[in-house]
């Protein structure tokens, strides 16, 4: 039985695990008892029997392309090449300031939704230069009362295929990105893809950064590139600090195949985020 002050005291909360309901208060922005609460508090919230959780993480968006359908025109031929040719051009004239604004409308909603972690992956290319970064770290200032927000330096135009964007996405590790990007199957051979990967991993090496990258993002059951990001997460002795995204090759190759990259994933302990509304969209 609490007799201290709390700052916030939620009264009457469905708890996962806990049967009946509970009250939980609040000091100092932590949960200080959470039981039968009959102590003074200076704000009291009565959550009327509604489950009480940890909050939503979003932990694969693009702050820097939401709310670009406004820009975006007619796509004549209906593709996805057509929609990517658009974008490059809106990335291009974008400002700093015109991507935190768009970013903030979604960090707000997402707040709202209940999600209060955001990792975003933000195009650092020779198309937009840094300007997408710059403006999402805006953003993520602008919101850091609200949301906790990683920034992912995603080569979005490929590294090898793309001179320049290694540079810039030094540039943008000291700029203040969280997280280096990647995506590798996006270049033009084999040796280039493990090119990518390599450039990537020397550049979380040298920040201390953990790894984010886009992978076999194709039904092309001959993509190779998580095999060839778990190779490099065990010998560059990255293990648990990878991620990878998409890896929609799995569901095209062979059983034999698929059984024994996962069982290598799960030695270099990586992890994934599948994107299921994304692609089965595209």
């Amino acid at each position: 039985m609490a007799t201290v002050p709390f700052d916030l005291v939620m009264r009457n909360c469905l708890l996962e695990g806990r049967a009946g309901l509970a009250d939980i208060g609040i000091t100092a922005g932590l949960i200080a008892e959470v039981g039968e609460i009959n102590g003074d508090a200076l704000a009291d919230l009565d959550v009327a029997g509604r489950l009480v959780s940890p909050a939503f993480v979003e932990p694969h968006i693009h702050l820097d392309k939401v709310g670009t359908l406004p820009l975006l025109g007619e796509n004549r031929t209906g593709t996805l090449a057509e929609a990517i040719d658009i974008l490059h051009r809106i990335k291009r004239s974008a400002t700093p300031e015109e991507v935190a604004a768009r970013a903030g409308v979604v960090i707000r909603q997402a707040v709202a939704a209940g999600t209060t972690r955001i990792r975003s992956h933000v195009d650092v290319d020779t198309v937009g230069g840094l300007a997408p970064l710059r403006g999402v770290l805006q953003a993520a200032r602008e919101h850091a009362d609200l949301c906790e927000i990683q920034t992912v330096v995603f080569p979005q135009e490929g590294i090898i295929r793309d001179p320049g964007a290694a540079e810039l996405m030094d540039e943008a590790m000291r700029e203040g990105g969280d997280v280096v990007g990647g995506m590798p199957h996006w270049e033009t051979s084999e040796q280039a893809s493990r090119e990518h990967i390599a450039t990537c991993m020397g550049l979380a090496q040298r920040y201390d950064a953990d790894v984010d990258m886009h992978v076999d993002e194709t039904d092309d059951p001959a993509s190779r590139t998580l095999a060839m990001l778990i190779d490099a997460t065990i010998s560059h002795g990255w293990q648990g600090r990878v991620t990878a995204g998409h890896c929609c090759a799995m569901a095209a190759w062979d059983d034999a195949y698929a059984s024994d990259v996962i069982a290598r994933a799960v030695t270099a302990d990586l992890r994934f985020v599948s994107n299921p509304a994304t692609n089965l969209l595209l």
